[in-house]
């Protein structure tokens, strides 16, 4: 469930990251006349984000945010409780993320520690996967269902 800017929760939406943070537009945006009021909502202020998936059955959003010192965050997005919480720091170039809701792990890729990572989704068990690949940018899973 998301929250609309009128704050009703609704199900369906088309989250999109960008150098603001993480809006939210109509699910449907495809389908509405161009007359329609399609403006998005900023739903998460986080600064640029990059990587960014949704956990249905936490509903949550696990999202990269860059930092100050030039480094990657991982922080999750709680939509029932609007709170966020840091699952990783130190990130480098991670453009890739993936949520596995089936085994509640997700995996990042770092571009720039040419790497690809996992760990639970409260951040803990971190473990490098794989490395020394030539610039991971894409990560997915395909669980089998519960």
């Amino acid at each position: 469930m998301l929250v609309s800017p009128n704050d009703h929760l609704f199900t369906k939406a088309l989250l999109v990251s960008t150098d603001e943070g993480i809006l939210q537009f109509p699910h449907n945006l495809v389908d509405l006349p161009e007359t329609a009021d399609s403006k998005p909502a900023l739903l998460v202020s986080a600064g640029k984000t990059v990587a960014m998936d949704f956990n249905y059955n936490e509903k949550a959003i696990y999202y990269t945010k860059d930092m100050d010192d030039g480094t990657q965050s991982i922080q999750k997005y709680d939509l029932t409780t609007n709170s966020s919480l840091t699952i990783y720091t130190g990130g480098q170039g991670i453009e890739g993320l993936a949520v596995d809701w089936v085994t509640s792990n997700i995996y990042w890729t770092e571009k720039d520690n040419v790497a690809i990572s996992v760990a639970r989704l409260d951040g803990s068990f971190r473990k490098v996967l794989l490395s020394g690949l030539d610039q991971p940018c894409g990560v997915a899973v395909h669980p089998e269902q519960k």
